[in-house]
């Protein structure tokens, strides 16, 4: 089984894909996608650090990017960066572990939980009615003895990560009782915008962009035993997403080269429920609930003008 490790699969290969082994000499080894068909030739080299070839059944290497710091790219600007640069980040790196475990010659009974309440608001914005690189002579907006390089931009970024882990532990010579649970709810926001009536001039580029990244990880067990054994185990996750790109009404947009508005969402969400009850009588339960709502948006306002020259 090929695993590209979170990163972009390698030519011709399919992440996730079975695969057969062809011997091609005495110390090389390619891939075929049928039993003794032709070998695959690779094509790009794609990209990430943990591509893995595992036997059936066996499990591929983690994602490296749950671990160490993550980044939110921000789109390919001039640098140095000229002109006026509205920008607000936020970056979220949250663990939740609870364990319980219990022994005892009669009865046994252990809970664990991880309950995580978490509202983001993150927002990059030029005001109502404010005027950026703008003279207005009577009621024409001019920006005289500006520099080619001159952009305006507006980023809101936000990166959230969150690990949690439940394992709950009961064995008992008469009845042992094991239960987890793990909630998490989250509301996150991510906004950049010009507001209403608001006039922007830039020689280059106007950019407004909105940016979110979570990545959710959950890992409940129970484990139950005695003569009446019982494991329970529950992980919920609601989550509210809001990533907005946008102008307000009547806004005016004047840029030499290239005007964007982009918003971009990415999502990615791991749940692990396991239970085990062993005994003459044995019970397990393993339930998980996920809710996401996601809302992302692009737009430019009622009654706005924008003019890229694109030079």
């Amino acid at each position: 089984i090929y695993s590209s490790g979170g990163g972009a699969a390698i030519g011709n290969l399919e992440d996730g894909a079975t695969y057969y082994v062809v011997a091609a000499g005495a110390n090389t080894l390619k891939l075929s996608k049928d039993k003794g068909g032709p070998a695959i030739v690779f094509g790009s080299v794609g990209t990430g650090r943990s591509h893995t070839i595992v036997e059936s059944g066996s499990l591929p290497a983690a994602d490296p990017s749950s671990f160490g710091p993550r980044t939110i790219d921000n789109p390919s600007l001039p640098t140095p960066f000229r002109g006026v640069a509205v920008t607000a980040t936020n970056s979220d790196d949250i663990a939740g572990i609870g364990i319980a475990a219990g022994f005892s010659g009669s009865a046994s009974v252990n809970l664990s939980g991880v309950v995580n309440v978490t509202t983001v608001n993150t927002a990059a914005f030029i005001g109502a009615s404010a005027r950026v690189n703008c003279t207005l002579v009577v009621t024409t907006c001019t920006n005289p003895d500006a520099n080619g390089d001159q952009s305006v931009r507006v980023a809101a970024g936000n990166n959230y990560f969150e690990l949690g882990v439940v394992a709950s532990l009961a064995i008992s010579g008469g009845a042992g009782v094991g239960v987890g649970a793990a909630v998490r709810i989250l509301d996150l926001n991510t906004d950049a915008y010009i507001d209403g009536s608001a006039r922007v001039k830039a020689a280059r580029d106007v950019i407004v962009m909105a940016t979110g990244k979570e990545k959710l990880v959950s890992v409940v067990a129970a484990a139950g035993g005695g003569t009446v054994g019982v494991a329970g185990t529950v992980s919920v996750t609601l989550l509210d997403t809001h990533t907005y790109a946008y102008t307000g009404s009547g806004v005016t947009i004047e840029a030499d080269d290239n005007v964007l508005i982009s918003a971009k969402d990415d999502t990615s969400i791991v749940l692990v429920t396991a239970s085990l009850a062993g005994g003459f009588v044995g019970v397990g339960v393993a339930v998980g609930v996920l809710s996401a709502s996601k809302d992302t948006q692009a737009y430019i306002g009622a009654n706005s003008k924008v003019d890229a020259l694109a030079l």
